[in-house]
């Protein structure tokens, strides 16, 4: 995997894939899936595998939860 980062109360690392599932939840819950694309299990999978796409996990210090993702597209021209 990939750097870490952290603040205070969060850690943001790079999704493995046993998190996957756990993003589809996210993504589908009542309070999101009006605001973010519903990915499907190989979407995530492939996006972990792209050069060019960063899918991070946004995870509370306490308990390690996730909270939330972030995917970012590189354009590393």
């Amino acid at each position: 995997m990939g750097e870490k980062f952290e603040t205070n109360r969060l850690l943001i690392s790079e999704t493995a894939e046993s998190e996957i599932n756990t993003i589809i939840n996210l993504e589908n819950h009542p309070d999101n899936c009006k605001f973010v694309w519903q990915g499907s299990y190989e979407d995530h999978k492939s996006e972990i595998n792209d050069d060019h796409i960063r899918l991070l996990s946004i995870k509370t210090k306490t308990d390690d939860q996730m909270i939330g993702f972030c995917l970012i597209a590189l354009n590393l021209n």
